[in-house]
């Protein structure tokens, strides 16, 4: 039940929770527990723009959906005396602050996603339990991401829709099926990585010898039968919401946990102190704090809160309450970068995009088609019209994911140089044990064949001012980088501490805190020989990744079919950009976040900078505390080849684990 200050303000529950609807739907299932929920943001319940498919990213900027947070300035990795003749000539430049847009309103993050839901694949999960969480793996997660699950067929049969009812739920909470509108450049998208010799699979198909995917598929669009998009809020919220042992109070920003020490060093959880209506209060627990504020938060709580490293607490007077240093870092984050194409006129008809939402006039009418009558399916070949939803009733619905070694000819080069140069690296000491750890199992992914190679079609002109030109259609291309090398902070502020690092600025628990994802700061040295042009001695390793991806996408849209519906000269960023170090500058300059931040209290040893306790006894919760969990994305230590809402799902599931 919605609740308000006075139900809650120095009142105790068994458990406070900071936003996790789906720990918060599972626990009070016994009728004799009694659960608070702290949610920073308003309810937003019914609002239509959290509810039409068409309306992701519009609510980016808009304090009433998310909290505006960016990274920091990003440098580049490179020192003045290994710069580039093109870095030194001024063609490229610092990378730029990226937006990290963080959800604010119940249901977290789920609400203002773009309706993408996948599991992520053997060999990602089974990495986990590798890194010293044992039964943490891919069958552990298989089992609680089912039981999260209600998996609707699609109620056409149509061959870019495909799926394996083995591996999804039927009686979960989270509803999801797949999009209802088939565009029509998903079959041409298709039928291009068929001549590119690429199998098509379901997302869920998993290879039995290799363990490991390699599919171009559409995606699964959460969205409920009434064609409105599926989130936290409806699965685990609004059915439950009238438990009376089912407390929430929004615009509640919790501040810092309070707690209590005993003898033995092992702190208690005793309540969570929080900002309503800019007055601080306390809610109390009798059994357990729960933090599931998400990956950008949860660490800047802890530390306001006297837990992490003890150099970055003293430094701004916080009493140190627990020392544990791997809090606000290990952060890994999804980054992409794309390319823009243009339909041929002759060939317009045929394809239905979001470029006519930039005319007046047509958004009107869309709207129109938006509140009238449900969507009907007309299939051609290549076409798919809607009656009813119209624009609105689309999708990002089209995605392929690859190993290296499909879309690359220069992929054994690639190992080998990297393998030789972590080895360098492990011998000089350059990395720490986690590291090398890490680094060794994405190594062993890519040689392997792990499909971490994504690229996501979007029936639009990429969002930059200049390139969409009225009366026309595009097509954009996005390679997604899903198993990073870079590793970045989270916390509260900045801290100069030799290289450049983030820590607490303040100890106000509404400054926004800094972000440095460190991106592209993993360098490998690799061989000449099989490039265009000798680029510099050494180049960062995600970028290298990303021009592999860049160019492989350029081979799709030069593959028939799809070649024939694209004008013959790219839009963005144009012929001018071929060499690989023009496409590393393009990159580096244009790079954006996928808003998949994760790690910030990674579920590992200690020893290893862990935060949460690897043991399923004591699932998530922080070392040397009695009760005090973390249950969400940022427990995850490796970044797995998947956006990141299902697996988000199921970490909220899994803590229930017996």
């Amino acid at each position: 039940m919605s609740a308000t200050i006075e139900q809650v303000s120095g009142k105790s529950f068994d458990y406070v929770i900071t936003a996790g609807l789906v720990l918060a739907n599972r626990l009070t299932e016994d009728e004799s527990v009694s659960v608070l929920v702290l949610e920073a943001g308003a309810a937003n319940l019914g609002d239509p723009a959290l509810l039409t498919p068409a309306t992701f990213g519009s609510q980016f900027g808009n304090p009433q959906y998310e909290w505006g947070y960016a990274t920091v300035s990003l440098q580049s990795p490179k020192s003045d005396d290994h710069q580039t003749e093109a870095q030194q000539s001024g063609t490229t430049s610092t990378l730029q602050q990226q937006g990290c847009p963080l959800a604010s309103g119940l249901g977290g993050s789920s609400g203002i996603n773009f309706f993408q839901y996948h599991m992520p694949s053997v060999s990602d999960l089974d990495a986990f339990e590798k890194l010293g969480n044992a039964g943490w793996n891919w069958d552990l997660v298989k089992k609680y991401q089912m039981k999260s699950e209600r998996f609707v067929p699609p109620p056409v049969k149509e061959e870019t829709m495909s799926y394996d009812l083995s591996v999804h739920g039927t009686d979960g909470a989270d509803i999801y099926f797949y999009l209802q509108l088939v565009y029509g450049l998903s079959a041409v998208f298709r039928t291009s990585h068929h001549r590119l010799r690429c199998t098509w699979l379901t997302p869920m198909t998993i290879d039995p010898q290799t363990h490991v995917r390699t599919y171009a598929a559409n995606l699964s669009s959460e969205l409920e039968l009434d064609s409105k998009p599926l989130n936290n809020l409806q699965a685990y919220y609004a059915p439950v919401a009238h438990r009376k042992n089912l407390t929430v109070l929004t615009l509640a920003r919790a501040a810092k946990i309070e707690s209590t020490t005993g003898a033995n060093g092992v702190l208690t959880a005793t309540g969570v102190q929080f900002l309503h209506n800019d007055a601080t209060h306390s809610a109390f627990a009798t059994r357990e704090v729960v933090l599931s504020a998400g990956s950008i938060i949860d660490p800047q709580i802890l530390e306001l809160s006297g837990i992490g490293n003890k150099e970055v607490l003293n430094k701004f007077d916080i009493p140190v309450k627990l020392e544990i240093p791997g809090v606000g870092s290990n952060i890994q984050e999804h980054v992409h970068a794309g390319a823009t194409f243009e339909i041929r006129e002759e060939r317009k008809d045929e394809v239905l995009t979001f470029d006519c939402l930039h005319d007046p006039a047509e958004l009107g009418k869309q709207m129109q088609l938006l509140h009238s009558s449900r969507m009907i399916i007309y299939l051609t070949k290549y076409n798919s019209m809607t009656e009813g939803k119209g624009v609105f009733g689309m999708g990002l619905s089209m995605m392929s994911m690859l190993p290296l070694d499909k879309i690359s000819p220069n992929a054994q080069a690639i190992y080998a140089d990297l393998e030789k140069s972590l080895a360098e690296g492990i011998a000089a000491n350059k990395y720490s044990p986690l590291y090398q750890k890490q680094f060794k199992l994405q190594l062993q992914s890519l040689k392997n064949g792990q499909a971490n190679c994504e690229t996501l079609l979007a029936q639009a002109a990429a969002p930059i001012p200049g390139i969409a030109q009225p009366g026309k259609k595009y097509l954009s291309l996005s390679s997604l980088l899903n198993n990073p090398f870079s590793r970045g902070t989270i916390v509260s502020g900045r801290f100069d501490e030799g290289r450049e690092k983030n820590h607490i600025k303040s100890t106000n628990p509404l400054d926004n805190p800094a972000m440095d994802p460190h991106l592209f700061e993993e360098e490998y040295v690799y061989r000449n020989s099989y490039l265009e042009q000798v680029l510099s001695d050494q180049i960062v390793l995600d970028i290298r990744l990303l021009v592999e991806m860049f160019k492989w996408n350029r081979r799709v849209v030069q593959t028939e079919p799809l070649k024939s519906f694209l004008q013959p000269t790219e839009v963005f960023p144009g012929p001018d950009v071929q060499t690989d170090e023009q496409i590393a500058n393009y990159i580096k300059n244009t790079i954006g976040t996928v808003y998949h931040t994760i790690g910030s209290c990674s579920m590992l040893p200690f020893a290893d900078g862990g935060v949460v306790d690897t043991k399923l006894k004591t699932l998530y919760q922080v070392y040397n505390t009695s009760n005090l969990r973390v249950v969400d994305v940022s427990i995850v230590p490796l970044h797995v080849s998947a956006h990141v809402q299902a697996i988000a799902f199921a970490i909220g599931e899994i803590v229930t684990v017996d």
